[in-house]
């Protein structure tokens, strides 16, 4: 799209920045986590989880279409003007018999953290755009269903990630890897 503008990531500036960006918004994160932690609804269930997504990021002054089409807990959150898009992929749901009474559901996985972290690394991400004067335009997908392996396909077939020009998304796992598909 256009001229591009080689990034020097080894730039301190940068990533103070970013560190900065993040910091104002680590309170709210942890809150955001425990909320998603303690609501912990299960695949296409999780209504309370998706809701808390949208508004936390709409607080953040990200613009908010909840519900994404056809999915009732799917939703899509945008920051930024022209220029590269980036979307960032953001999971909630939960495990059956993960929690911690017996039976109960729970983030066995840890998509309490991957939601609220992505939400956070939105914020942040869009805020250094702004403070830094570049284009581009972060959009947040929150993808429910992750468990069942469904929601990001409906998606998919349904046309949500086609615009963007990059898609970030980032689970827990026992190495450090960046697949590329």
């Amino acid at each position: 799209k256009g001229k591009q503008r080689k990034i020097n990531m080894q730039d301190n500036r940068k990533k103070s920045l970013i560190v900065k960006c993040v910091a104002g918004h680590a309170d709210a994160a942890r809150g955001l986590a425990d909320a998603l932690a303690d609501f912990a609804e299960l695949g296409f269930r999780e209504h309370r989880s998706s809701r808390a997504m949208a508004d936390f990021l709409r607080e953040r002054g990200f613009g908010v279409e909840f519900p994404w089409p056809h999915m009732p807990t799917a939703f899509r959150a945008a920051r930024g003007g022209k220029g590269p898009e980036i979307g960032l992929l953001a999971e909630y749901d939960a495990l059956p018999d993960c929690g911690l009474a017996k039976g109960a559901p729970g983030h066995g996985c840890g998509h309490n953290l991957l939601g609220a972290g992505v939400a956070v690394a939105a914020v942040a991400a869009a805020e250094a755009l702004e403070r830094s004067r570049t284009t581009g335009r972060i959009v947040v997908w929150g993808c429910p269903a992750e468990e069942l392996l469904a929601g990001k396909v409906y998606m998919a077939r349904d046309g949500a990630f086609a615009g963007n020009d990059a898609i970030l998304a980032w689970h827990p796992g026992s190495g450090n890897a960046v697949p590329l598909s």
